[in-house]
């Protein structure tokens, strides 16, 4: 946001969680740890600056890990359809996967461990005055944010 003319409220969180086809794992094994994971083929989303490092935390420890891969996007839903396919491990948001978990089509892994969160952000002009509907409905996004139940971790 450095000097781009727009201003950012966080609005939220969303949860993220490391999720493979249950064929990806039957082939190729389950990681049990985060270092695992560069044994892997891990799909890698392009538009964070830490694309290639996937950071967890577990009793007050982190851990980084660098992953590698065959492929990357910019694009979430890519991304899923690739998990889908069964071609490798994504580190991804909750709300990406959760009817995909529930259905069984993906699995969760590491669960033991806490992925890094991923801010929410409301963006703005700054030179604009927001108008009492952006308002509302900025502060609508963030309560909903807060109640989502999708966006919190799995356990």
């Amino acid at each position: 946001m450095n000097d781009s003319g727009l201003i950012a409220r966080r609005i939220g969180t969303t949860h993220r969680v490391t999720v493979a086809a249950p064929d990806y794992l039957a082939q190729h094994g389950r990681p049990q740890t985060p270092q695992e994971l560069s044994e892997h083929n891990c799909l890698q989303f392009n538009l964070l600056n830490s694309q290639n490092l996937w950071v967890y935390e577990r009793e007050a420890q982190r851990h980084e890990v660098r992953i590698k891969g065959n492929a990357q996007s910019n694009n979430s839903e890519a991304i899923r359809e690739m998990v889908l396919g069964g071609l490798g491990i994504s580190l991804s948001p909750v709300w990406l996967f959760s009817e995909d978990l529930k259905a069984g089509r993906v699995t969760a892994i590491l669960l033991e461990y806490s992925a890094q969160s991923l801010p929410i952000h409301a963006v703005s002009p700054a030179n604009r005055r927001q108008s009492a509907r952006v308002k509302a409905f900025v502060d609508y996004m963030s309560q909903a944010l807060e109640e989502a139940p999708e966006l919190q971790p799995i356990k």
